[in-house]
């Protein structure tokens, strides 16, 4: 069984003994003993808070377990979890035998998933598709209070249970969050963007690293005969960035909403999804930048060895469990990656993990151009927009459509738009 490791979490009482402790020549400094009681005070009056977030949002003590993998994960002993594994519609999409260890269908591991997460539900009251727990660093915290807690960030009015004082609780203030916010909407570009710049425009890498697969010259994936594929990389489930929630489920949703009619003038008819169990170790670390980067040098010399995102019509993600930001994306480009938890952005935390795979894949597409962030005449997904898409950063809670400027650029990409 993954446990998470939990030694950061004795870190706030020490932080809290620094802070009391006087730096200047002339200053007495205050004992250890006296650090100590006040630190104490300090960590109790956050543990104090914390047990009325749990109290007001009706938080049973298994979920605060799953929540810090102090439960065994729910695919545990299955076929999907210890094994390099693919799943695919049928055969014709899986690599050469001797990649993997088991074969399933996708229809197959779908089986397995609901099967294993009722049983899970029934024995330890979580449903790893929709925990009511999530980690944020090094606090865990409900999604409800977090889905509150970012109605008053954006909107500025009282919307978190009872008296509960968000600060003393998540340790930021109104506007450090609100900051948060702005980041995120600004973080993707600082990494992401795919601004191939040989000659011909039609490079695989740039600065950034690799945008899209070998060989592919248009800039984002576009429908053939029909269908788009995208390639769902797991890690192995020994790594420690093995996520815990049902992805597999959130993933097939995501990736249905391009084919169910609600993108005006979208040329495809199916999608399918692939899975690639065990096929990238990530490195432990939650910078995001990192893991996008790695990612896509791994799914672009799988291309090269014919596995995974190889034509034009296909792309690859990547699930993990913890990133400073919950998902990063080339932009336009062919390749993602997502996490189900957050170490440094709290007001993303309260994101599902359908809606977050259907933004990165968004950006693949195109969708918020780099021009819009800082104008306010021109804002569109941005900070200061009101419009309801899945793609905008403030609003994206509540909504899983987008708007029709998005709308526009997916559809304009299927035709193979530069």
């Amino acid at each position: 069984m993954k446990r998470r490791d939990l030694t950061k979490q004795v870190g706030i009482a020490a932080l809290s003994a620094i802070a009391f402790t006087s730096s200047g020549a002339a200053q007495t400094t205050e004992t250890d003993e006296n650090a100590s009681d006040r630190a104490n005070g300090q960590g109790n009056g956050k543990a104090k808070g914390l047990e009325k977030v749990y109290h007001e949002y009706d938080v049973s003590e298994s979920e605060i377990e799953y929540a810090r993998g102090e439960l065994p994960h729910f695919l545990e002993g299955t076929e999907i979890y210890n094994n390099k594994t693919v799943a695919a519609p049928d055969r014709s999409y899986a690599p050469d035998s001797d990649e993997y260890e088991i074969f399933l269908t996708v229809d197959e591991q779908q089986r397995i998933v609901n099967q294993e997460r009722e049983k899970y539900e029934r024995e330890h009251g979580v449903d790893p598709r929709s925990p009511s727990v999530k980690r944020f660093g090094d606090e865990y915290l409900p999604v409800e209070f977090m889905e509150d807690l970012h109605e008053e960030v954006v909107n500025d009015r009282d919307a978190v249970r009872g008296d509960i004082d968000t600060e003393e609780v998540t340790g930021y203030s109104p506007d450090e969050l609100r900051r948060q916010l702005r980041e995120a909407e600004e973080g993707n570009h600082d990494c992401c963007p795919s601004d191939a710049d040989d000659a011909d425009g039609l490079a695989s890498t740039s600065r950034f690293g690799y945008t899209r697969p070998p060989d592919i010259s248009e800039t984002t994936p576009t429908v053939q005969d029909g269908e788009i594929v995208l390639y769902i990389y797991m890690p192995p489930s020994s790594s420690s960035q093995y996520p815990d929630d049902d992805v597999l489920s959130d993933s097939d949703e995501a990736f249905a909403r391009f084919d169910d009619g609600s993108i005006s003038g979208y040329a495809a008819d199916d999608t399918r999804t692939v899975y690639l169990h065990g096929f990238h170790d990530p490195p432990s670390t939650d910078d995001s930048a990192t893991q996008i980067d790695e990612f896509s040098t791994t799914a672009y010399e799988d291309a090269e060895d014919g596995l995974g995102a190889t034509d034009q019509n296909t792309l690859a993600t990547l699930w993990l469990d913890e990133m400073d930001h919950r998902g990063r994306a080339r932009f336009p480009g062919f390749y993602s990656v997502n996490a189900t938890s957050s170490s440094g952005n709290l007001p993303s935390s309260a994101w599902s993990n359908t809606t977050l795979l259907q933004h990165e894949i968004g950006h693949n597409f195109g969708c918020y151009k780099d021009e819009e962030i800082h104008d306010e005449d021109q804002a569109h997904h941005n900070w200061y927009s009101s419009a309801s898409c899945v793609m905008h950063y403030v609003t994206q809670l509540g909504t899983d459509s987008f708007c029709s400027d998005c709308e526009n650029t997916i559809s304009e990409g299927q035709a193979g738009a530069n």
